[in-house]
């Protein structure tokens, strides 16, 4: 409720600012309209620049945005009173209107750019809007990228309308004409302005392109398909790689740069890369290889170093793998392509789990290796295919070892089957009356010698 509340007053405060701006500028085009002397006239002018300063002054405000636009307001009026007071009438006319004329272009900014955000978040509550499929999961994000791109176009169109307000070109269409022809360059390479906006578009655009598509595979194709996550991670980033370089590629045509230029800066590269940045492009390319291969994919349980764990990103230098205790492992790609990686779920999810028992050596192997498997055969993670399996493996120094094979059908549930299968063999084996036995070593005492201490015979 309190930011609710602070988001009203806020709007309140630009409104209110934006009223009582308008209505000072009205009040006074209409005090030059009807031929005031120019004596009343100033003295209209001075009078609503110490009101104007003295408002801003002692105005309570809501946040430290609004503190600071307040602030500058109070000091231009002030300014425009002092400067009228000294005898600049034309410079506080001037300034007086270039200031009203630009805060009045600033607020009905912020108040455009609420209203196209409140009117995005309306239309998506429209039930044939919000309820489709594309809105409902990425509801909030595509609102804010709207919302972004419309703000970023209302924000260029007040800047270049702000120009013929203080004067610096006649009409905001010039100022436009002027700004996007604006050059600026290195030696003989030369670029405007308008080409590098163009440019920065052209990014901008495959970005959401890039963002779009992914949705939409991950929203409307994917659920249909028996896709792994692994695929639609690799595909969905093979498409974000592919369109951004696209936009590159544009951007990069569109500002004058030819691919050309880079055969020059090749042998650099190279050398730049033998030195400085070999870790770096061993890494990109086994990032490559890793999306292309996929010998280790997003969702899979893997062993890296002695560590388990399920690989929760693949990016262009490093892959994430979170740990079975909730930790995650940053992984250069180039260890996981170079180096010995046990993957438990490359083709399959299925685990085996494997229970070592000891007996004693009066029970009869036969009743233990049936309820090894009895115990397994009643677990409900276990597979009956393959069927659990139960063996003689040595003779040990204090039992008869046995092992008991037994699979599951996801590796996750391999440490909970392991648990609840050697609960129910202890079960098992003390009703049934087998032992399993502990460490034990026979002493036999063969001569005790004789001391000086002890009595003879």
């Amino acid at each position: 409720m309190a930011i609710l509340s602070g988001a009203h007053h806020k709007t309140l405060d630009t409104k209110e600012l934006l009223l009582a701006l308008a209505g000072a500028m009205a009040g006074l085009d209409l005090l030059k309209t009807i031929g005031l002397p120019v004596g009343w006239y100033r003295f209209s002018l001075a009078l609503l620049s110490l009101a104007g300063a003295l408002w801003a002054a002692f105005k309570k405000t809501h946040g430290r945005g609004n503190l600071w636009a307040v602030r500058l307001g109070s000091g231009v009026m002030a300014f425009v009173f002092l400067a009228q007071a000294s005898g600049y009438a034309n410079l506080a006319d001037r300034l007086f209107f270039a200031f009203g004329w630009s805060a009045i272009l600033l607020l009905a900014g912020f108040l455009v750019v609420g209203m196209i955000r409140s009117g995005l978040a309306r239309l998506m509550a429209f039930p044939t809007v919000g309820g489709h499929v594309l809105v409902e999961r990425l509801g909030s994000s595509l609102q804010d990228r709207l919302c972004r791109m419309m703000g970023i176009l209302v924000w260029i169109l007040i800047i270049v309308r702000l120009f013929p307000v203080w004067g610096i070109y006649p009409s905001a269409s010039e100022a436009w004409n002027a700004l996007v022809g604006l050059e600026m360059g290195l030696g003989e390479f030369r670029i405007s302005l308008g080409l590098l906006l163009l440019a920065f578009m052209a990014l901008y655009t495959s970005l959401g392109l890039s963002w779009l598509l992914n949705a939409l595979l991950e929203v409307q194709v994917f659920p249909g398909q028996d896709v792994d996550p692994g695929a639609r991670h690799a595909m969905g980033k093979l498409i974000h790689y592919f369109l951004v370089l696209v936009g590159l590629l544009v951007a990069m045509n569109l500002v004058g740069i030819k691919l050309e230029s880079f055969l020059v800066l090749g042998g650099a590269l190279g050398v730049g890369i033998g030195f400085g940045l070999q870790h770096v492009a061993n890494n990109f390319i086994s990032g490559l290889i890793l999306l292309f291969e996929r010998p280790v994919k997003v969702g899979d349980t893997v062993v890296v170093d002695k560590e388990w764990g399920r690989v929760k990103r693949i990016g262009l230098r490093s892959t994430v793998i979170e740990t079975f205790d909730r930790s995650e492992l940053i992984v250069p790609n180039s260890h996981l392509v170079s180096n010995t990686v046990t993957n438990w779920t490359l083709s399959n999810p299925m685990a085996r789990v494997r229970i070592q028992v000891g007996v004693g050596y009066s029970t009869d192997i036969q009743l233990a290796l049936d309820l090894l498997r009895e115990a397994a055969q009643r677990n409900s993670r276990v597979l009956r295919e393959p069927a659990p399996a139960a063996f003689f493996t040595r003779f040990g120094e204090s039992s008869v070892e046995l092992e008991l094979h037994a699979w599951v059908a996801d590796v996750k549930e391999r440490l909970l089957a392991q648990s609840e299968i050697g609960i129910e063999i202890q079960r098992l084996l003390g009703e049934a009356g087998v032992e399993i036995p502990f460490p034990q070593r026979d002493l036999h005492i063969r001569s005790w010698a004789k001391t000086e201490e002890e009595p003879a015979g």
